[in-house]
């Protein structure tokens, strides 16, 4: 549920309105389903709505992150994919470029403590 990224007052009118969307929805489903649903209901309102030592403000993050999508994970595995290789074997292929890449950067330390420029992609590094 993405309750958490609402403003606080409109967490429990939106549970209601999601909670009667699931009853409404019953007949559709069979009697296992409605179990299931009555019982996380159940369990949400009370470990979460009515909850006094864990008020709905401590796990409410409207408007206090500074990333609302994981894109900066799927990013960093985006360019690690592009590095390593989509379709890469682990021991044929994966290990072997990592311990290149780990090789790489070693070498770019050294140079750095040298005192020697370290060129990076679309920078320079100088130490």
């Amino acid at each position: 549920m993405a309750l958490p990224y609402l403003p606080s007052a409109d967490i429990i009118p939106t549970f209601n309105l999601l909670e009667a969307y699931a009853i409404s929805a019953y007949h559709t489903v069979g009697p296992a389903v409605i179990t299931a649903i009555e019982t996380y209901v159940r369990y949400f309102r009370r470990q979460w709505l009515e909850n006094t030592s864990i008020p709905i403000q401590v796990w409410n993050v409207h408007n206090r992150l500074q990333y609302t999508t994981i894109n900066a994970v799927e990013g960093t595995h985006w360019a690690f994919l592009l590095h390593f290789g989509v379709h890469s074997s682990l021991e044929q292929t994966f290990i072997p470029k990592v311990k290149q890449y780990r090789d790489q950067q070693i070498a770019k330390l050294h140079q750095a403590y040298a005192g020697q420029r370290v060129v990076r992609r679309n920078s320079t590094v100088s130490f």
